[in-house]
């Protein structure tokens, strides 16, 4: 595995250079991505590796493109794309090959057409499976849209019955606007929904009502959620929560009590960013703490070339309650790249999980765009 690794790679590096070279002269483009994560204890060791390469060609409007990726399992991906202008529209298609399994994954074809304010996309797709078709229709206009969804066949088999239809649209009516949804499937009506957010109250200027009318075959019900907002101050946000009972029909809505459930503030220094976020909660974690298991975190990360110039780089402390090191920090995240050239970048990142020392990672990344 290891030996046939290192050819596939230096087939994938030898490539990048020929088409890099030519890309002076012809029009070439692409990207080249190689990441190696490594762990260091207790034996320092390859953990898992990636490499893809994308190259595409473009002449007389027309686009071919490739996409490879070989991992530390072997070639896992090879992805063939092509697209051209149609009239007033565009045609494109995309092959996706499984090398492992040596199978087709997908095979799609896709249009689409502009009339005026309306555009029309039908996609045909072609899987192991089956068969599936897609239509997409969209009309924009203003405040006011409509984005029309009908799928025929299911992927499992070659027909083309139908198997769902669905209307996205927005209108504003009075002092909000208005959101709503219809769907339609092999069953029959399914629900219609109409959705205003922050509608205000005149005389509670801190309190706003978002409100949800849904019918189905059996029953209409109308939702009523309220958000606060007391806080005006741009670099600081507050988390809260509101216990409420009712808001549902026929229940009235009672707004019992507002919980503060975190702080955050995030502000823009010389060219880095400061951002710092505390959040004790039961609901979703904001920010920083999105889908982590910690309750708050510090990060200071660069901008652009205003701070550093071709070198950027982000440092972030993660604190976890009851945590064993010193106030209560449990893990430290650290990348850092540099632009080497306009089509090199070289980067580098380790995490480091003081609670579990086994678990700490360090990821060598290039990146050849041209």
């Amino acid at each position: 595995m290891g030996g046939r690794l290192k050819r596939l790679c230096a087939v994938g590096f030898a490539l990048v250079l020929g088409i890099a070279a030519a890309g002076s002269a012809q029009p070439f483009g692409g990207t080249w991505n190689t990441t190696v994560s490594v762990t260091p204890s207790p034996l320092p060791a390859i953990s898992s590796f990636s490499t893809e390469l994308i190259a595409t060609y473009s002449v007389s409007g027309w686009a071919f493109s490739s996409d490879t990726t070989i991992t530390d399992r072997g070639w896992s991906k090879e992805a063939l794309a092509v697209s051209a202008p149609l009239g007033a529209g565009a045609v494109g298609s995309c092959l996706t090959l499984d090398p492992t399994t040596r199978t087709l994954n997908s095979l799609s074809v896709t249009t689409g057409l502009e009339i005026g304010d309306i555009t029309v996309n039908p996609s045909f797709n072609l899987y192991s499976t089956g068969t599936q078709l897609r239509i997409f229709a969209s009309w924009d206009v203003g405040a006011s849209y409509a984005f029309v969804y009908t799928t025929l066949g299911d992927g499992q088999g070659c027909d083309f019955v139908f198997n769902s239809f669905r209307i996205d649209f927005g209108f504003p009516l009075c002092c909000f606007s208005v959101q709503g949804s219809t769907a339609f499937t092999c069953s029959g009506f399914q629900y219609a929904t109409f959705e205003a957010d922050d509608i205000a109250i005149s005389n509670l200027p801190w309190v706003s009502l978002n409100a949800v009318v849904r019918f189905t075959e059996k029953e209409k019900t109308l939702t009523l959620t309220p958000t606060f907002s007391f806080l005006s101050a741009s670099c600081i946000n507050v988390y809260m929560s509101q216990v409420t009972s009712g808001g549902t029909s026929p229940l009235a809505l009672s707004l019992q009590a507002v919980e503060l459930d975190g702080i955050g503030i995030q502000c823009t220094v010389g060219g880095a960013q400061l951002t710092a976020v505390s959040y004790w909660g039961a609901g979703t974690k904001p920010s920083l703490l999105a889908g982590t298991r910690y309750w708050e975190a510090c990060q200071i990360k660069t901008t652009g070339a205003a701070c550093c110039g071709a070198f950027s780089f982000d440092m972030t402390a993660y604190f976890l309650a009851g945590g064993r090191e010193l106030f209560d920090v449990s893990k430290l995240a650290a990348n850092v790249s540099l632009q080497a050239a306009p089509e090199l970048t070289v980067s580098t990142g380790m995490t480091i999980d003081l609670d579990v020392p086994t678990a700490t990672n360090w990821k060598i990344g290039l990146l050849v765009d041209w």
